[in-house]
């Protein structure tokens, strides 16, 4: 009855429904023959009432083997919120880039505008100096002011976008 004494008790506790500490030991002995019967026929409802420790470790063992599982799932979550921010982060340089082409290309015009217009002065020049106001005239009203080199305090153009915080090595 002492080698088995954790198991019968947590049976009669659990399976009979019996409070041990009120049970005369008459009472005791006749619930450990029937706890025998059924250890002996392994007709317990589960396995803790054969070998208490041995099922506490197996039990242990699943719990630490289930938290494991989880742990594994969490890192496969957090690999793939950092691979999510990767590519956010791969989308964010790949639209700063659209817009630095965009403003290249908007200033290439702007360039190739003050060329032109520069031009156009250089023939009002001309026909001024060679005495053809009415082709000057005409001339002068093709100039764009905003474009012309000749006026004192000329606009610079705008500036580039001041999102420069990629690395030019990924490229």
């Amino acid at each position: 009855m002492y080698l088995k004494r954790e198991e019968f008790l947590m049976w009669l506790s659990e399976t009979k429904r019996v409070n041990v500490e009120a049970t005369t030991p008459s009472e005791e002995k006749k619930y450990f023959e029937e706890f025998v019967e059924c250890y002996n026929t392994a007709t317990f409802p589960s396995k803790k009432y054969y070998n208490f420790k041995c099922w506490l470790e197996k039990e242990q063992l699943k719990q630490q083997i289930q938290q494991a599982e989880q742990e594994m799932k969490d890192f496969d979550d957090i690999e793939a919120k950092r691979k999510e921010q990767l590519e956010q982060k791969e989308l964010i340089k790949q639209q700063k880039l659209m817009r630095e082409l965009k403003y290249m290309h908007e200033y290439e015009n702007i360039a190739q505008e003050m060329k032109k217009q520069k031009l156009l002065q250089e023939h009002m020049r001309h026909h001024n100096q060679m005495g053809n106001h009415d082709a000057a005239l005409k001339i002068k009203q093709q100039l764009n002011p905003i474009h012309t080199l000749d006026q004192a305090k000329m606009a610079p153009p705008p500036p580039p976008p001041q999102e420069y915080d990629y690395d030019y090595g990924d490229f």
